[in-house]
């Protein structure tokens, strides 16, 4: 037979508490040696603990704890809804921002090449100007020779 480990009864200590003797009886509920400050007892401590929630009016059994834990799932479940609201708008804005990141990169993209496309243009038409005013200086000196030859 398994025997489960108990613990201190008393809420700050809950160290586990040894079996019965070798003649059996009745499980403590509490620590025998442990003091705590006023060399007070785990079984005073939890008292004056017990005194102290009762006296705010609070009950320490399960079924408060029940109603905590019922009122707690209805404040999750109260949350719950405009959190997911909030992932999926989240999600979406995420959505929209790769698109627009999507479309500013391809607009640089274009935007580059359309800046390395006037460039060449550019350089081309460059080239073709310094072709052109050699030839017309070329055109100029042979035409300056051929007046030199014919006078």
């Amino acid at each position: 037979m398994i025997d489960e480990a108990v613990r201190c009864g008393y809420s700050k200590c809950r160290a586990q508490l040894p079996p019965p003797g070798p003649q059996g009886g009745r499980r403590r509920s509490f620590c025998r040696d442990t003091r705590w400050p006023g060399g007070r007892t785990c079984g005073q401590m939890a008292r004056a603990e017990r005194d102290a929630l009762d006296a705010l009016g609070l009950d320490s059994g399960p079924a408060t704890f029940r109603l905590d834990a019922d009122r707690l799932r209805e404040h999750v479940d109260a949350v719950r809804v405009p959190v997911t609201e909030l992932a999926t708008a989240l999600d979406a804005v995420a959505a929209r921002l790769d698109e627009v990141e999507g479309s500013a990169l391809a607009a640089v993209e274009a935007a580059q090449r359309g800046t390395a496309e006037a460039e060449a243009a550019r350089v081309e038409a460059q080239q073709a100007r310094e072709r052109a005013e050699r030839e017309s200086r070329e055109a100029r000196e042979r035409a300056e020779q051929a007046a030199e030859e014919r006078a």
